[in-house]
Parts: structure tokens; sequence; C-alpha cells
């Protein structure tokens, strides 16, 4: 298995107008006080022959790995945060041979805090980058020629979060009277402003004192702030849980707005050029996204994670030395099982692409003057690969 290689950053200024880049990932390591960087079962195996739609109304044969046409090619894939439980369908790819099983020969898989996403694709560093869905948006109303091929995130993964022991709120209107910690990232700021507008009144709002702060979990049990927007997901948290060293309670955004998080995103002339590569990438991480939310899979994805960090060196950085790192990513995979998932993958095939959200954020990021322009949400996002690995049971065509 080779390891995972964190390459030198590019320092090109193209693109640098962008400004959702570095959100896809989760932040706020156990190490890091203000840090601003942000972030169903499994699948059948059927060998399905039926015909599907791709996204130009034609019609396109399903495959299966033994006639994927990849045979020999190599791929390269940017996560934009450490590679753990994050991003653990394409790190369970990578680590169960998966993109091998479908003909790849040599898989690329590293990972950069700083790298502009949409700037390693479209100058071809990466064949793929792992980013928030937040970029496709942002970079198709620039016109910048990208698409996200791969819902990795179904949902939003941010949530409210306070000090269970402390506190008992039970929704966004009881932060009446308390402190709020924000981080000053344009989806969190965003999404707050909409979900406390709809919520409570502007009389009620006032009287919330938001303030913004970093990521560090720490401003809470400090009594800095009384709740704030974070990534239950993160190490930090699950790890002072594990000590019992803290309870934390959790209000998901995606309780209140249905928006999508991380997707797989490439750019177009991939798309035209080297559709059959895109297909099996597509099949081999929906392969891995499928372990990802099978409960039984859990500490096995959990130990692909760890070893996907300790082969990047980042291991002990990440997780520390106090808990046992599988548990700690067996607890975030379990966690991001919620965020994960939706409904619509049960029908359509995991890892299919969510227009409805995409469009919903698209409006919010455009509302809130965050972006100069708007895109067809049907030209931000690609279903077409995702139908043409996925039966009429919304299963994953795949040979064993």
């Amino acid at each position: 298995m080779s390891s995972i290689h964190r390459r030198k950053f590019l320092k090109s200024a193209s693109l640098t107008s962008i400004g959702i880049a570095g959100l896809a990932g989760c932040a706020g390591t156990s190490g890091s006080n203000d840090s601003s960087e942000g972030s169903g079962g499994s699948s059948g195996g059927s060998s399905s022959t039926d015909s599907s739609t791709d996204s130009s109304g034609g019609t396109t044969e399903p495959t299966t790995s033994s006639d994927s046409g990849v045979s020999g090619e190599s791929i390269s894939i940017l996560t934009t945060y450490y590679p753990d439980a994050s991003y653990s369908g394409v790190v369970r790819a990578k680590y169960q041979n998966y993109f091998e099983a479908v003909g790849f020969s040599d898989v690329t898989l590293d990972y950069s805090l700083e790298l502009n996403p949409l700037q390693v694709v479209t100058s071809d560093d990466y064949d793929f980058v792992i980013a928030s869905h937040l970029d496709s948006i942002a970079g198709r109303a620039q016109g910048v020629p990208v698409q996200s091929i791969v819902t990795t995130q179904g949902s939003t993964v941010q949530a409210y979060t306070y000090d269970a022991d402390e506190h008992s709120f039970e929704s966004p209107a009881d932060f009446v009277g308390s402190t709020l910690g924000l981080q000053n990232d344009p989806d969190i700021t965003t999404f707050n402003n909409e979900i406390l507008s709809s919520e409570l009144s502007d009389a009620e709002r006032d009287q919330i004192n938001e303030t913004f702060v970093g990521y560090d979990v720490r401003n809470l049990l400090t009594g800095k702030v009384d709740a704030m927007t974070k990534f239950p997901t993160n190490a930090d948290g699950i790890i002072l849980e594990l000590k019992e060293e803290a309870n934390f309670g959790y209000i998901p955004m995606k309780d209140y707005l249905e928006v999508p998080g991380n997707a797989a995103i490439t750019t177009t002339s991939m798309i035209e050029n080297k559709p059959e590569v895109v297909r099996e990438f597509v099949r081999a991480h929906a392969k891995g996204l499928a372990d990802s939310i099978d409960p039984d899979m859990r500490d096995s994805v959990a130990a692909d994670c760890v070893q996907s960090t300790e082969d990047a060196g980042i291991s002990e950085q990440i997780f520390g030395t106090d808990v046992d790192a599988v548990d700690i990513q067996s607890r975030a995979v379990e966690m991001f099982r919620e965020y994960r998932h939706i409904d619509e993958w049960d029908t359509n095939g995991v890892g299919w692409n969510p227009t409805d959200r995409v469009a919903l954020a698209q409006q919010l990021f455009a509302d809130a003057g965050q972006l100069d322009d708007t895109s067809d949400p049907e030209t931000i996002v690609n279903n077409r690969f995702i139908e043409e690995v996925t039966d009429d049971q919304g299963q994953l065509i795949w040979e064993e």
C-alpha cells in the first residue's frame, strides 16, 4: 500500500479571488486555538446491464469493473484537510484497493490545508479534489470549468455546540441572552444568519452576543462563549469526551438548512476527454462511501483513516497520544454518518449530488452578497457518472 504524500504547496496567484476555498474539511485540532481552516448500508454487488440516461439526455450502458477501460491509468486526488474520517470515502477506497479493483494502476492521495482546490484541478496538478460544494458554486459563478461529481457529505457538518453540563440548549431560540461564538468564514456566517433570522425575531436576536472565535472547543469549557459553531466530528471534542473531561451537546445546522457539505470535484475537460476515468473514480469512491455509512464497517473504516494519517506522518499531531486513535476515528465515522447520508442516496445511489441543496446554498450565498453571479445548479453538479455506476434499485454496480 503506497503512502499518502504531501506535495509542496503551489503559489500560483490564479483563482485566488475564490473566497470559499479551504472550507471543505473540518478544523480545530486539539492543539489549535484560533484556526480558521474549515471543513446507507453497503452497496450491493449487482452487475445490472440496464441502460441509464446521462446528463445530456443520451443513454449509456452501465459498466462493471471488468470492462472499465481504465487499465493502466493513474489518478491523483487531493483532500483539502487531513486525510482522516472527514474523507473516509476516498481513504477507504484507497486503502481497500477499490481504485485498483476498477482498473487503475496507481493512485496518489495527497492532502493540503493551503492549496486552492479549484486551482489544483484546473492547472492539472490533480485529477480530482475533495472539497466543498461551495467551491464548485463559487467557481461556476466565476466561469471556472468544474463540476461536483460525487457528494461525500449530503448535509453541512456544521453544528451549534455547547457544554451540556452547563447548558440545555435545544434550539437556536435558546441562545437568547447567551454568547454565540462563530468563525469568520463565509459558509458559517451565511448559514448562521439564515438560521437565526428564520428562528428568532429581530428583538430576540439582538439579545444574542455573536462574536468571532477560533475553532477550539475549549472556548466552551473556559466560558468564553456559551455556544459556538464547529464540526462535531473534530478530534479535539471527541478526545475530551472519550477522556470524560467534557460532555458536549449539538444542534446540527442540517436540521434547519438542507445544504450540502463536501464533494469530489473535477474539470469539465476531464469529464469530456476521459469519461471512463471519471466513471471508475466515481465507482470506487462510491464503494468507499458505502462502507463509510455501513455501521458494521465503522471500526474497519476508522482503522483505514488512522492508517492514512500515520502514513502521512500526522497521526500524533491530530489525535495526540492519550486516547487510542482508532477509538477517536470510530466515533467520528459514526457521527459523520448522519451528515453524510441523505435519503436520495437510497434510490439514486450513494454519492448522488442533490441539486436542490446546491441550489439553496447558492441562493443563500447570493443573497448574502458572497457571489456576484449565479449558475444553473444543473451545471454545478454532474450526476451522469453516479447514474452509470448505479442500478435501478439504487445499488452500486460492483464486481467482487
